[in-house]
């Protein structure tokens, strides 16, 4: 018997007798093949992806992993007037050790969704079509930008998660606070321009 949960979009939730599965359809043939590939290159380089279940025609099935996505950390850590920080530390952790091991691979889409924390606070990556090769600042300011911009924009909330992080990256990694406070800025920019000024518009600030 198979049970089906859509998620968002493409992302299937499934129950196949005893295995939990998600199942991710492709339209485009190239982006298929580039999940695959960079999913095999996190497993060789050790880091925590869902175990690839079946390699199908058109669609990818994961192993299902009982977590949430870090957008909904953000979400609850921004309401629990007793959070600290370090629930931000598997996902800081993960993306020192993606660029440390995987040299020159980025993310691409480094937004809170592609990034789940399961229930013994360990991080994954998902969603894997859009790495490539690129420069880690960028990659870290556009990550910078999402959080800061997720609704409602600029509350003091992400504006702290946001510095932890900042403070993290510069110290775990070869870039500095000026040249990564710059590229968040301009990467805030074009996440605006994109977004047709829909942004609440609010004080950014920084360390």
């Amino acid at each position: 018997m198979i049970d089906e949960k859509r998620y968002a979009g493409r992302i299937i939730k499934l129950t196949v007798g005893e295995d939990e599965l998600i199942r991710k359809h492709f339209v485009r043939k190239a982006a298929k093949e580039n999940e695959l590939f960079y999913h095999n290159e996190l497993v060789k380089a050790g880091l925590t992806v869902p175990r690839l279940y079946k390699n199908a025609e058109k669609a990818i099935y994961y192993d299902y992993i009982p977590s949430i996505h870090y957008l909904d950390v953000l979400d609850i850590w921004e309401r629990d007037e007793d959070s600290d920080f370090s629930i931000w530390q598997p996902l800081a952790e993960w993306l020192c050790k993606l660029y440390k091991e995987c040299p020159g691979v980025v993310v691409g889409d480094p937004n809170l969704r592609n990034f789940i924390l399961d229930t013994e606070r360990k991080c994954y990556g998902i969603d894997f079509e859009e790495y490539r090769q690129g420069k880690i600042i960028d990659d870290i300011g556009l990550l910078l930008a999402y959080i800061s911009t997720y609704k409602p924009a600029y509350t003091e909330g992400k504006k702290k998660v946001c510095n932890y992080l900042i403070d993290y990256f510069i110290t775990h990694l070869n870039i500095t606070r000026p040249e990564l406070v710059m590229t968040i800025t301009k990467q805030i920019a074009e996440l605006e321009h994109r977004r047709a000024g829909k942004i609440m518009k609010g004080k950014r600030k920084y360390k």
